[in-house]
């Protein structure tokens, strides 16, 4: 937020803090504290702090004499109007002790502050220091509501997921679960309701999904069957499973991980079944908060921890198809994922005479998994594999043998004693599943799905595409629901900060989501009711789109020599990074990037786009 004085000499702007990104919490941390500064060019100091931080100051408007500026702030606690004058200091003008004060807008004039406040426009007289609001009319014949229209959709979709036979996917687009042979084409859709489906996940025949539908006040797991064209509800809880032999469905219910209706007695986020269909693998947070790995009999007799990190992240717990050992994500807040192994009993181990005597045996036959945890050397028996990289979405090939996972923008597949090796880059990639040959992966890019095989990594697209009636009316609605129960069943405080989530933040923002003309619009009042909660990494924002990615140079240009020369002189040059490593120094003016001239207005961040791995050449 800035703005430049009346005269055009300086500029009052706000600095430090993410404020005018969330303006819309209710509330602050000291992430949302700001200063007020004032910019002067022909001033010997040029930057001059008029306000510090300990409060979330925005939209400052100066008065038409430019000795003082309006703004907003909660310094004392509710947000109100606040005065600066030159020379004096602040003062609030303004005393709610509620509410929100959002928007100001100053008259050409200076008499008059237009602002929102709860749904309304108030206005604030400064010379009679009186704040009302403006009772306000409406006239004419109400919006209608808009026809719902057809629309072919191509890309945006949401998680997918591949079925064992190879044959098949299954994906999310607004809500809904639409399925397709793997060849893509014309999806047909599976779901239809205002109920938020998603996870969908397939039986082990290819034949049948489960997957969660949270609606109603609640979050059920479902199952549809293809060949019967049903679906029923099997249970209150979400994250389905299936069992190896497709009997059985384990879930959680609040976090707490059931098989059927038997309870397991621990609480998980990540958990799988064994390939004999007796244990359940999950990670467990312990009393100090770390996570780590247990294995539960399926009927609940019995479990056993199996790791001791002290790590407070972790995901994607998965059994190795021999049933021997697991593997999973761990990671502390600030670290690097890593990838741990557990053995549960000690491997035996392999000599190269006895692997040349089998060649002159015949191959027995493929022995049962069986889970068998030997507690003795336990704790020894868990390693992380050495790779020089964090890894994400890692998924076990089918025979246990191959590890695909994401590291930063490329996909790599490593053999479980090896190193990584890349099969594809240009950003993150999700929803990784092996295909029956182990020679193929699937994934999901920014809303398009992908093939590509391994020893040839040019990946394919996968071209789905779903026909959907678009009622907005209906979507919005469905997005006020699906984000107001996503508060009431994943905010991590039950009492809500104190805040009457369940009834009138409901009640409130229930009704005004009906007067939301736009998309747009609709955020706006998602972002104003989890505001409402005072805390940090929330909001709702539009889908963001695919942006290039770019290759940096490693170093931190000097603004100054840019907004008074157009030059671009390096200010400082990150040791050992790309631009130190060819010669570039300190001082140094660029000139040329791979034979385009830099001059006033160029950007070099669209020269170095998709350039991540190639070589720049720099003229000084």
């Amino acid at each position: 937020h800035a703005a430049p004085t009346p005269d055009g000499k300086k500029l009052l702007f706000v600095a430090r803090g993410v404020g005018a990104s969330q303006w819309w919490r209710k509330g602050r941390s000291h992430l949302d504290e700001s200063e007020i500064w004032l910019l002067d060019e022909a001033a010997q100091q040029k930057d001059t702090q008029l306000l510090g931080r300990g409060a979330k100051q925005l939209w400052p408007q100066w008065m038409p004499d430019g000795k003082s500026f309006y703004f907003v702030s909660d310094r004392s606690g509710p947000q109100n109007l606040y005065q600066f004058t030159l020379g004096k200091g602040e003062r609030p003008v303004t005393q709610f002790t509620d509410g929100r004060v959002l928007y100001p807008s100053l008259s050409f004039d200076g008499r008059l502050i237009a602002f929102e406040r709860d749904f309304q426009i108030w206005t604030y007289d400064t010379a009679s220091s009186k704040a009302a609001k403006v009772a306000i009319t409406l006239r004419g014949a109400p919006a209608q509501a808009v026809e719902a229209e057809l629309r072919r959709v191509t890309e945006g979709f949401g998680p997918m997921a591949v079925a064992p036979d190879g044959k098949k996917i299954v994906f999310t687009y607004w809500g809904e679960l639409w399925a397709s042979g793997l060849e893509g084409g014309e999806a047909i859709r599976v779901t239809k309701s205002v109920d938020l489906d998603d996870d969908p996940r397939w039986s082990p025949d290819s034949n049948s999904l489960a997957f969660t539908s949270t609606g109603d006040g609640e979050s059920k797991v479902l199952v549809h069957d293809f060949l019967k064209s049903e679906t029923r509800t099997i249970a209150t809880g979400r994250r389905a499973a299936w069992s190896p032999d497709g009997k059985r469905l384990a879930y959680t219910r609040e976090d707490e991980l059931f098989n059927g209706e038997t309870s397991l007695g621990v609480k998980t986020r990540s958990f799988a079944w064994s390939p004999d269909g007796e244990w359940i693998a999950a990670l467990v947070r312990d009393e100090r908060g770390f996570l780590n790995a247990q294995v539960i009999k399926a009927d609940g007799t019995s479990r056993q921890q199996v790791s001791w990190l002290p790590n407070i992240g972790g995901d994607r717990i998965q059994w190795f198809p021999d049933a021997k050992s697991i593997l999973f994500e761990t990671a502390q807040r600030t670290e690097p994922i890593r990838v741990a192994v557990v053995d549960l009993a000690p491997r035996e181990p392999e000599y190269r005479e006895s692997r040349f005597r089998e060649l002159f045996t015949k191959a027995p036959a493929a022995a049962k998994p069986s889970v068998q945890v030997i507690s003795l050397g336990l704790r020894e028996r868990l390693r992380i594999l050495p790779f020089e990289m964090p890894a994400t979405e890692t998924t076990l090939s089918r025979d246990g043998k191959t590890l695909a996972f994401q590291s930063g923008p490329a996909l790599f597949v490593a053999p479980l004693a090896g190193q990584p090796r890349a099969i594809g880059s240009g950003g993150p990639k999700t929803d990784l599943h092996w295909d029956t040959t182990g020679k193929t992966i699937f994934y999901r890019q920014q809303g398009r799905f992908y093939s590509v095989a391994i020893d040839n990594p040019q990946p394919k697209q996968i071209a789905a595409s779903i026909s959907v009636e678009a009622s907005f009316e209906e979507t919005k609605r469905a997005l006020f629901q699906q984000a107001w129960m996503l508060i009431r069943d994943r905010f991590y405080d039950p009492a809500f900060h104190g805040v009457d989530w369940n009834g009138a933040v409901k009640r409130v923002f229930g009704e005004v989501i009906g007067e939301a003309r736009t998309l747009d619009e609709t955020r706006r009042l998602l972002n104003l009711m989890v505001g409402e909660l005072n805390a940090s990494h929330l909001g709702a924002r539009a889908p963001g789109t695919a942006q290039p990615l770019v290759g940096y140079l490693g170093v931190d240009w000097d603004v100054n020599a840019y907004e008074r020369e157009g030059t671009l002189r390096a200010g400082s040059v990150v040791p050992n990074g790309p631009a130190a490593l060819a010669g570039l120094m300190k001082g140094d003016v660029v000139t040329h990037c791979n034979g385009a001239p830099l001059q006033g207005g160029t950007v070099l961040e669209k020269l170095l786009q998709q350039q991540i791995g190639r070589e720049v050449v720099l003229r000084r």
